[in-house]
């Protein structure tokens, strides 16, 4: 038996022959249609990435990232179905690494008990180019006298595009998510957001 280490370019042709053994890591193998986030509040399948695409990975907290390399193929080894107790479902392979309690954890050695990060949206939330201005900086001038500090979270706000704030804000899905955890039981659907007091 020989051993062949294969590059890019001769991957598909020498294993189209069989008889072979591959035996390889990759950073992350999923099915074409698995949504990958581009953003917090946004997502493509897979198959859409090129190198080069921004998305968003999971290090120490969440940060902006690059795909270093991106190669669909039909022969990428065993492969996992995963659904989780909310339904969410995904489709990859053996060692692709999932962030648990006990750190990252393969998907072929997660067990029923494990608890995995998730993003809380599948879907991002379009809002069809709707301008409406939901609080301006005006707003806030009957809070004045309360807060001796008015001014300055007022700069904060505007320094993060958050004031004015549109109703097409992308930050406005992470908001009411906020928003309906400090007032108890919230809830975000495609069509609207809603929490109870």
């Amino acid at each position: 038996m020989s051993i062949k280490e294969l590059d890019e370019k001769d991957f598909d042709h020498f294993i189209g022959k069989g008889d072979s053994v591959v035996d390889f890591y990759a950073d992350w193998c999923v099915a074409p249609d698995t949504h990958i986030a581009l953003t917090p509040n946004q997502t493509t399948p897979a198959v859409h990435l090129s190198v080069n695409s921004p998305i968003v990975s999971f290090q120490n907290g969440l940060t902006k990232d690059r795909v270093s390399y991106s190669r669909t193929s039909n022969k990428a080894g065993h492969c996992k179905k995963i659904t989780s107790l909310s339904g969410r479902v995904i489709e990859t392979t053996d060692d692709h690494a999932f962030f648990t309690k006990r750190g990252w954890i393969a998907a072929e050695k997660l067990t029923p008990e494990d608890k995995v990060a998730i993003l809380p949206l599948t879907n991002p939330v379009q809002f069809e180019g709707e301008e409406k201005i939901l609080l301006q900086k005006n707003d806030l001038d009957h809070f004045k006298e309360e807060y001796k500090n008015l001014d300055k979270y007022i700069k904060e706000l505007e320094d993060l595009a958050l004031l004015p704030l549109k109703k097409d804000n992308p930050k406005i899905l992470i908001l009411s998510r906020i928003i309906g955890a400090l007032f108890s039981d919230g809830s975000l659907y495609s069509s609207k957001i809603g929490f109870f007091i």
